[in-house]
């Protein structure tokens, strides 16, 4: 078992420094290093002992899963319990590192309610910490954990003296005379023993300290454990033993011991070092058993003295396997083993004898090695890459750019998912479980080394890599495990190369060769064009020289000049051409490729060598040494072309699935098609050939438009039916090159001059005598002259019973093997003439030449040939080929012949004379008699053998030229009867005992090809006869399993494919139109789209299922059916089964096997108005369809599914051609509906369908009705609002009722008219086309003109009320009034006295107690404002007001209420709301004008609509205190925007950034006076901007004289104004203009120097302009110099903000994130921040990161700042985000404060401008029913009459006057 220490189980020390490190979140540099986390590797070795404690366990969720441990190393919970009484020297024990003294360090023992340490000497600590084996480790860490031995204890128990010595741990034994209580018992003490009872197979039990019992488990007793048994013998009673403790279970009260050397003599760090140089995945043969332990496992010796052990469950893939101690798993048998882990604690090999695990190629992913050419499935494909599982377990990934050669633009429909790819090994790094593959065939296919390392003794050698870059000075190339290295300029190519670019490519492979490697430096260099010198570049920069020097076809010897990987680098003699030699052109034959390579030398001269491919672009000279193709070149040297019939010899140069491409003669490339490829049944090429495989073949056509490429078969029976000159023998080619090889390799391997002799006396026919040694399974082994050979006497099965041990015997040689001396007999016996075989040679010839017919019998049966007999012929011996050419990757076919068979051959070669003694010996070849088996010529023998399988017989066949199943090949024609017709199968009768099939798909391929669709079978009849082909089996009772031609299931048991296919029949025999992958796809090969012909299986309500070929079936749902909603109401009616439909693949699900049909969407092919699959994006109006009703609201609509998960609404007027009352009654869900789709709104994802049946059946949706004015309609109220009613009236109209139009009487509670859904008829007053909007009239009169109304009113009399009662002769001087400023001139203001037609003049005089040159920017438009009256002049009708600021008292801030006994704090928080917008975003006038225009041509639309978004406006932000700004007038100096240097220069517009300024105001709150204090907050407002007017114009007066236009012209300002930042900015502002970048960055310098201390916020103005210059004209390090001294003198937060603005504004948003990052981390008790970073995001569009930065202020502010930044939050979101979301936070506000009016203000104003008059309306209604204060009441009513007079209506402004009368008569009674 293994468990999982956390990192804050280790110690308290290490604890204790996680928490620090946590909670260092500001970034502090020399906090941070002072609580930096040691290294892991610095605390623990590798097998270091510790003691652990397990902490928590979790269950497996399944059996397959690992249990979960989570376990403890703190002393504090290992040590708690023991008793520091009881602590002696010698005792072992855990301790941590609490602190390093000058001397040595000091211990924690971790134990409980004690004051006792421990310390480590220096000297003691020298051996542990040397064990480490790393120069960096010189010390011990705190809070590292260790063994320790107790030296000493001081009196006073409180200091323990300790050593961490390994060796003297070792030897630590706890004193026989001192006993330890239970609770102090730990894992690692020593304690002397005794053993008290050994009970065999189990373990022993020893008592210790005279109380306790201890058992040690037979796993643990090491060596003297032997088999478990016999423990006695080894462990008798009584006897004394130093066993360590292992464990202490507290719980059971048991102690665990163990007698390990590796934990006895503290050596578990070099055990573990021994176990595991052994690597995982090793394989051990020959593993021992050296005990079987009862059920659990059984204990393995391995080689070298290791130790293993196989667990129960490691024993077989079978689940329940048990251990069979008695005879195959019985201590000292010996099995095959894996290495799958290690038990380093039992110091045991972790090992599996599963076969599964045996036969992995890769148990981890350290296995994986670089470089490797691996298999693996494809299991997923992304844009990005291919991932591809090589084992379980084990995936690795394919990048895009490793695809292929070129870029792949779409992996998905190159790669599909499950297919079996072969690639290679990029890279492999285990740490991070990442694995890169390559799918580049010229690197998977290369034969060249790879590179894996910088390793120097790279130097020299040529590899393939890829390009990674292709630079201006060279190209990158990357080899294996991600090293690279530079080609330069220079080793592109032997020419100058001006741009790389124009050669190569990124992805190409190219060769190189390394010639420089620095692996210091990590830094390789190689070179393309030295590759190329080598004679084995491909690239395309080659000199081109050895592809000059050569011609296709020319046969040279060559030198071997180096031996590649796979392949050789070879020398064309004399040419001096190099070539490229692959091991599987060294011969014919596959079993010898490897063994003809390992023979190769360098230097070695190959006789001839046939040049096969050369490539001038490339300068690649390929060659082949194929015997084959060699003899070939020799017969024809000219490379002529080819015609029908010509036999050829070529090699397989790649396989498709369907296809195998051949190089032939002359490097024409042949085509085998699939049904060519062999005589039986063959799935894919690649099954049956592989790439470099020697065939033979006949041209079958030729390419007219190619000549290099022509159709060829490789079928044997096609190649033996050539006649006359084309008659010829592949088979006698191929045994004979088989024989050559075999002696060529046998020679190499034995002294030829020592040989002769031998091989003459056991030349091929010679008679020998032998003894008998052995008998063996396939016969017996001889001696033959007293061991001068061995002989191989295979005898027929049940003939053997007559030769005995040590009997002699006669044989004769059939076969010899030279270099094992060994040779195959055949017995003789005595009436067999004894000698040599006696060659008639006119007999041999007479047999070849005519080609006689001879009876054979098999001795022997080899994997390649088989050895026969001829009676005829004296029994001579010959060899016939049991493979050829084209079948030797086919699997051996020798089981078709066995021991004493009978067969008919015909010789195809006589054999030559044997060896001579005396004579160079140079094979058997020669000796050899070649024959061929002859299928046609079957004896009797062979005929009895075929028939003998009675289970396969076909008795009684209707087609007499069928026997047995054998004959039923694939495509063959057979003929049979029909026995009886199913709706979807006709049943055939092949056989009395044999049945076949006809699946409905196999009788047409495409539907026009059915005459009768809807019974596809109904044109035959029972007892019919045809002709057939056959396809494949298939099991009866298991239909859809599919079996290929090749299964040997009984006649009985087997159900025969047939086809009726036209396409089929037309062809000749043993071939199909269409391959099985084609006629039957499946869920993963059918593609989403694609139209496929179907036939009905299953017909339900809901849908019809259909079948797609025999295998393959599909479901249509009921609307993909028909477009016909008859069909589809009636599915049964319209489809049974058999039925032969169309259908379309809609999608599919290869998992769960779903395949989703449409019927519709395959009829509507090609259609406009038709693209599937149908979704919101590929609906078109116009369409027609069926749906299905699946909701139904009433008074609103239907919700109709029109197909798969795609939907439409129908609204009430597009339910009928009437107009009914609830027309939404006469639907249900479920109901199937004719429908059209008439509009698609894709911006809201909504499809607009009709059910009115004049519009479903009318194609074109455009034509719907124009409504035009003055004309009547009907429809049905959609909606009831503040505003008005509105009405769907149809064709997309909505029409608005205005409150006037709705009755021509005077009604209160208009609403309650009508509700929606109602039925309304109205005139049209005016019509806006464009937009589909219509004003309608519900009054009678307008309806109908003839229409007399008569108006009721009450008492008969009207009566009329003014505005106010107040005139001018009621005004007073000194009278302090409200009022509303109307107009702003030069001379002053006009003030319009609140709910009176009073009007005054404030002249500028007056304005401010400080004279004011720019009233605008005091005062605006509509401003409320607290008027003093001056002077009334009754003749003239004049009032002059004043607006001083010393005409009011602090008493009249409270403006026009008596409630003076109100809290302050109902007083403060109406002072907030009455400043409106000073939470806020503030709008410029025009923005204002703009959207108050908008609202106007709105006309109210907005309450079924949604308006136009209102234009991004900044916010304004403060962080403790909220710090007013106002429109009014420019900036301030201490506000001043920062240099903008793109600006228009000295007189013009002066840029300004609210949010900058905001920015940059600092967070203190403001220092007030006592007299401050006092006065109202209306009154500082107007103070504070009175100053900063007067501040302006002193500053704009410095400049009116004249615009300076020198730089002396600024001097001599400055000189005055030495401390304005304003003439400082427009100084250097100057500078930039001239582009004297320098200069202006030496007056920013200057002007700090200048300015003075004292003004904090002029300095602070220079330094952002700063700020602003380097971020323009500097570079990254400038500006962080510059800003890194601007917090240093400056506010930091203030300072950061500041850059924020200048990298926002300049879009730099790749440095402003990390900046924001810092500013949040830095200031995260700052309100200010968050909302900055907040609103950043916002504006860019991150709408989701600004709520999580939302989010994260919460847990970093403090709770009083919680509502503020929520409020700043929620106007944000109104403002740049999504309005509905602001209304969430700002309702969760005013829900949990309800009574802060200055929630409310916000809120109300938000949502006023947001121009949802109705929703505004219902939000002020809300506000008016709150319980608040008179004076907040007021507040209310009176900015909701605001709200109605400047976007309400007259009704809307009475209303409100009604209510606060409502009020007012509430709070007086």
């Amino acid at each position: 078992m293994t468990g999982a220490v956390s990192i804050t189980e280790i110690s308290q020390e290490i604890t204790n420094l996680v928490e620090r490190v946590a909670a260092n979140e500001d970034g502090d540099e020399e906090a941070e290093q002072e609580s930096s986390l040691p290294s892991l590797n610095h605390l623990f070795k590798i097998g270091q002992s510790l003691p652990v404690l397990a902490i928590t366990t979790e269950k497996a969720q399944d059996q397959a899963a690992k249990r979960k441990i989570e376990l403890s190393i703190k002393p504090e919970r290992i040590n708690s319990t023991i008793n520091v009484d009881e602590i002696r020297a010698g005792m072992t024990l855990s301790a941590s590192v609490k602190s390093h003294e000058d001397n040595g360090y000091i211990l924690s023992f971790g134990l409980k309610d004690s004051a006792t340490h421990g310390f480590l000497h220096k000297k003691h600590a020298a051996a542990f910490i040397k064990s480490f084996d790393s120069a960096e480790k010189t010390t011990l860490a705190v809070g590292q954990v260790f063994y320790v031995s107790v030296l000493s204890i001081d009196d006073s128990k409180r200091t323990v003296g300790v050593t961490a010595d390994p060796e003297a741990i070792a030897k630590s034994i706890v004193p026989t005379s001192h006993n330890l209580s239970f609770a102090s018992l730990k894992p690692g003490l020593l304690i002397p023993s005794r053993v008290k009872t050994a009970v065999d197979g189990s373990g022993i039990i020893v008592s210790f300290m005279g109380l306790f019992e201890g058992n040690i488990e037979l796993g643990h007793l090491g060596e003297k454990a032997g088999d478990g048994m016999d423990l006695a013998k080894n462990f008798k009673a009584g006897m004394k033993v130093q066993p360590r403790i292992l464990y202490v279970d507290t719980l059971r009260k048991k102690v665990g011991f163990t007698l390990l050397n590796s934990l006895i003599s503290w050596t578990t760090e070099k055990s573990t070092a021994q176990l595991r140089s052994v690597e995982i995945g090793t394989v051990f043969e020959d593993a021992k058993v050296s005990r079987v332990d009862g059920e659990l496992g059984m204990a393995m010796t391995l080689k070298n003295g290791l130790k293993g052990f196989v667990h129960a469950t490691r024993l077989s893939d079978k689940e329940g396997a048990k251990i069979d101690g008695g005879a195959k798993h019985a201590p000292g048998t010996t099995h095959k083993t894996r290495v799958v882990g290690y038990d380093v604690c039992d110091d045991l090999l972790q090992l599996s004898m599963k076969p599964s695990v045996l036969n992995a190629t890769f148990l981890r992913r350290s296995d994986v090695k670089a470089g490797m050419v691996v298999k693996g499935t494809v299991t997923k494909v992304e844009d990005y890459g291919v991932m591809v599982s090589l084992a379980d377990g084990i995936s690795g990934l394919v990048p895009k750019s490793h695809l292929a050669e070129t870029a792949v633009l779409n992996p998905g429909k190159m790669f599909k998912l499950g297919s079996t790819v072969k690639c290679r090994v990029l890279s492999v790094n285990a740490e991070k479980r990442r694995i890169a593959l390559t799918f580049k065939k010229p690197l998977i296919n290369s034969q060249l080394p790879i590179i894996t390392s910088l390793d120097p003794s790279n130097v020299g050698v040529i590899s393939e890599g890829s390009i990674m870059s292709v630079l201006p000075f060279g190209c990158l190339v990357s080899f294996y495990n991600d090293i690279k290295a530079l080609v330069p300029l220079r080793e592109l190519s032997h020419s100058f190369v001006t741009d790389p670019k124009s050669i190569f490519n990124p992805g190409q492979v190219v060769q190189c060769k390394i010639i420089s490697v620095d692996a210091a430096a990590n830094r390789m260099i190689a070179s393309i064009k030295g590759a190329i010198d080598t004679g084995s570049a491909l690239s395309s920069s080659s000199a081109l020289k050895s592809a000059k020097l050569v011609r296709l076809g020319e046969i040279s010897q060559a030198k071997v000049l180096a031996l590649l990987q796979d392949s050789a680098l070879v020398e064309m003699m004399p040419s001096g051409a190099r070539a490229i030699l692959s091991k599987e052109h060294l011969t014919d034959h596959p079993s010898h490729v490897e063994a003809m390579f390992s023979s190769l030398q360098k230097d070695a001269v190959l006789n001839a060598v046939l040049v096969i491919q050369v490539d001038e672009v490339k300068d690649r000279v390929t060659v082949s040494a194929k015997p084959s193709l060699l003899d070939q070149q020799k017969a024809n040297p000219t490379n002529s072309g080819f015609k029908a019939g010509d036999f050829v010899y070529g090699y397989v140069k790649s396989c498709a699935e369907t296809k195998c491409f051949v190089w032939l003669k002359g490097g024409v490339t042949g085509v085998a098609k699939l049904v060519n490829l062999s005589d039986g049944f063959v799935k894919s090429a690649g099954d049956v050939y592989k790439a470099g495989q020697t065939v033979a073949a006949v041209v079958v056509a030729l390419d007219a438009n190619d000549t290099s490429k022509v159709e060829i078969s490789l079928k044997p029976s096609q190649i033996g039916a050539l006649k006359g000159a084309n008659k010829i023998s592949p088979d006698l080619a191929y045994l004979s090159s088989y024989f050559m090889e075999e002696d060529r390799l046998q020679l190499k391997k034995v002294d030829v001059s020592d040989t002769s002799e031998w091989a003459a006396k056991f030349a091929i026919g010679t008679m020998v005598d032998g003894v008998v040694k052995q008998r063996a399974p396939y016969g017996f082994i001889v001696s033959i002259e007293d061991g001068l050979a061995s002989g191989l006497l295979t005898v027929e099965i049940g003939k053997s019973s007559d030769i005995q041990v040590g009997e002699t015997i006669k044989g004769k040689v059939v076969d010899v093997d030279l270099s094992k001396k060994i040779v195959d007999l055949r017995f003789v016996s005595g009436s067999e003439k004894t000698g040599k075989q006696e060659i008639d040679a006119k007999k041999f010839k007479t047999a070849v030449d005519k080609a006689e017919a001879l009876e054979a019998i098999v001795e022997v049966v080899k994997p390649a040939y088989t050895i026969l007999s001829i009676p005829t012929l004296g029994n001579a011996v010959a060899f016939a080929p049991v493979r050829s050419f084209n079948t030797n990757n086919a699997g051996t076919a020798a089981s078709s012949h066995r021991m004493g068979q009978k067969l008919k051959i015909t010789l195809l070669r006589a054999p030559q004379k044997g060896a001579k003694a005396g004579k160079k010996f140079d094979g058997f070849a020669s000796q050899r008699l070649i024959a061929l088996v002859n299928p046609s010529s079957v004896t009797e023998t062979q005929k009895k053998n075929k028939t003998s399988d009675v289970g396969r017989l076909i008795a009684d066949a209707v087609d007499p030229t069928l026997m047995s199943l054998d004959d039923l090949t694939y495509g063959v024609v057979v003929k049979g009867k029909i026995l009886s017709i199913r709706p979807s199968q006709l049943n055939i009768l092949l056989g009395s005992n044999l049945k076949g099939r006809v699946h409905i798909s196999e009788v047409a391929e495409t539907l026009k090809e059915i005459e009768n669709a809807k019974q596809p079978l109904s044109k035959f009849k029972v007892d019919q006869m045809l002709s057939f082909k056959v396809v494949g089996f298939h099991q009866e009772g298991k239909s859809s399993k599919f079996l290929p031609i090749t299964h040997k299931n009984p006649t009985s048991k087997t159900v025969v494919e047939l086809t009726l296919r036209k396409s089929d029949l037309a062809i000749e025999a043993n071939e199909l139109a269409a391959p099985l992958n084609v006629r039957y796809p499946t869920i993963a090969s059918i593609e989403e789209g694609s139209v496929h012909l179907a036939f009905v299986q299953a017909v339900t309500d809901k849908g019809v299922t259909v079948s797609i070929g025999s295998q393959l079936s599909g479901r249509v749902t009921a609307l993909e059916a028909s477009n016909d909603l008859s069909i589809v109401k009636s599915l049964s009616k319209s489809f049974k089964e058999g039925m032969a439909v169309n259908v379309m693949v809609l999608s599919k699900n290869v998992e769960k096997w779903m395949l989703n049909l449409s019927i519709r969407a395959a009829a509507s092919t090609g259609s406009a108005l038709m693209k599937y699959p149908l979704s919101i994006s590929t609906a078109q109006p116009g369409f027609k369809c069926v749906g299905v009703v699946t909701g139904v609201v009433p008074n609103k609509g239907l919700k109709v599914s029109i197909a798969d998960k795609c939907y439409g609404t129908v609204s009430l007027f597009e339910l009928s051609d009437d107009t009914p009352a609830d027309p939404t009654s006469a639907y249900k869900e479920g109901d199937y509906v004719a429908c059209r789709v008439y509009k698609v709104d894709v911006p809201s994802k909504t499809i607009h369908v009709t059910l009115r049946a004049s519009r479903v059946s009318n194609k074109d949706t455009a034509a719907s009705t124009k409504i035009e004015e003055n004309s009547i309609v009907k429809g049905y109220v959609k909606s009831v609002s503040d505003s008005g009613i509105f009405v769907d009236v149809g064709y997309g109209y909505i029409g608005r009722v205005q409150i006037k139009e709705v009755s021509d009487d005077y009604v209160k509670d208009w609403k309650s008219l009508v509700e929606v859904g109602d039925v309304v008829t109205a005139r049209t007053l005016s019509v806006d086309q464009n937009n589909k909007k219509i004003d309608l009239s519900m009054k009678k009169t307008a309806i109908d003109p003839s229409y007399t109304h008569v108006r009721k009113t009450k008492g008969g009399a009207a009566s009329s009320s003014s505005a106010s009662s107040m005139s001018i002769t009621d005004l007073e001087e000194g009278m302090k009034l409200t009022g509303t400023v109307t107009s702003i001139h030069e001379y002053g203001v006009f003030i319009k006295i609140d709910d009176t037609n009073l009007k005054g003049l404030c002249h500028s005089s007056e304005l401010s107690d400080k004279p004011i040159s720019m009233i605008s920017s005091l005062y605006s438009i509509g401003d409320p404002v607290l008027a003093y009256v001056l002077k009334v002049d009754l003749e003239k009708k004049r009032i002059n007001f004043g607006l001083k600021a010393s005409y009011f008292s602090a008493d009249d801030a409270a403006v026009d209420d008596d409630s003076d006994d109100e809290d302050e704090s109902g007083d403060e928080d109406m002072e907030d709301a009455e400043e409106g917008d000073s939470m806020e975003v503030e709008e410029s006038d025009e923005e204002e004008q703009a959207n108050d225009d908008d609202e106007e041509n709105d006309d109210g639309f907005e309450d079924v609509e949604e308006g136009d978004e209102d234009s991004d406006e900044e916010m304004e932000e403060d962080d403790d205190e909220e710090v007013r700004t106002t429109k009014r007038g420019p900036a301030p100096v201490k506000e001043l925007a920062p240099l903008s240097l793109g600006g228009s220069g000295w007189g013009g517009d002066e840029d300004s950034d609210e949010e900058v300024q905001e920015a940059a105001e600092s967070d203190s709150d403001e220092e007030t006076t006592n007299n401050e204090s006092k006065k109202s907050r209306r009154a500082k407002k107007r103070a504070k901007l009175e100053e900063e007017e007067r501040v302006a114009q002193k500053e704009q007066e410095l400049l009116e004289v004249k615009a300076p236009d020198s730089s002396e012209a600024f001097e001599r300002i400055l000189m005055g104004s030495p401390n304005s930042s304003f003439l400082w900015i427009k100084f250097m502002a100057f500078h930039l203009q001239m582009a004297e970048i320098g200069k202006a960055r030496e007056v920013g310098e200057r002007a700090l120097k200048s300015i003075s201390f004292r003004e904090p916020q002029e300095l602070s103005n220079i330094w952002v302009a700063l700020l602003n210059l380097e971020n323009t004209y500097g570079d990254r390090e400038s500006l962080m110099k510059v800003f890194e001294r601007a917090v240093s003198f400056n506010e930091p937060k203030a300072m950061y903000l500041n850059l924020a603005g200048i990298y926002e504004r300049s879009e730099n948003f790749d440095e402003l994130d990390p900046l924001f990052q810092i500013i949040v981390k830095r200031f995260k008790e700052s309100c200010k921040v968050w909302v900055a970073y907040g609103l950043s995001l916002l504006k860019r569009g991150k709408v989701a990161e600004s709520r999580k930065i939302l989010e994260r202020s919460m847990k970093s502010l403090a709770k009083r700042k919680h509502l503020k930044v929520v409020c700043k939050f929620a106007q944000m979101e109104f403002k740049h985000g999504e309005p509905e979301r602001g209304r969430t936070l700002f309702e969760g506000i005013v829900s949990n404060h309800p009574k802060r009016l200055d929630m409310w203000s916000v809120y109300l104003d938000m949502e006023t401008r947001a121009g949802d008059v109705a929703h505004t309306r219902r939000l002020f209604e809300r506000a008016i029913s709150l319980k608040l204060s008179s004076k907040k009441m007021k507040f209310l009513f009176k900015k909701y009459l605001e709200f109605e007079k400047s976007k309400g209506s007259p009704e809307g402004v009475k209303h409100v006057k009604e209510a606060a009368m409502e009020y007012v008569e509430r709070i007086s009674s």
